[in-house]
């Protein structure tokens, strides 16, 4: 686990800790981050948030919902990389 998350954090960009920090920072309010949460700490467009939100979740360190509505939780590998 630890290695995996070692391997990605050498292609994680600024924009990627960013994110990470918008979605931990929400979930002391939210279980679920919501986009627009993220959307407005990030400030930056709805298609670059939803491609690095992609990545992430590819390399499990987000997890992705839209029950109830479009939201992210920062995943244990996304705390390592913070």
């Amino acid at each position: 686990m630890i290695d995996q998350t070692v391997r990605i954090f050498k292609n994680i960009d600024s924009t990627d800790i960013r994110i990470l920090t918008a979605i931990e920072l929400g979930m002391q309010k939210h279980e679920w981050v919501p986009l627009e949460h993220i959307l407005k700490f990030t400030k930056i467009s709805i298609e670059k948030l939803n491609y690095k939100l992609n990545w992430l979740t590819k390399n499990d360190l987000v997890r992705k919902t839209q029950t109830p509505y479009d939201a992210c939780q920062i995943y244990f590998e996304g705390y390592d990389a913070l």
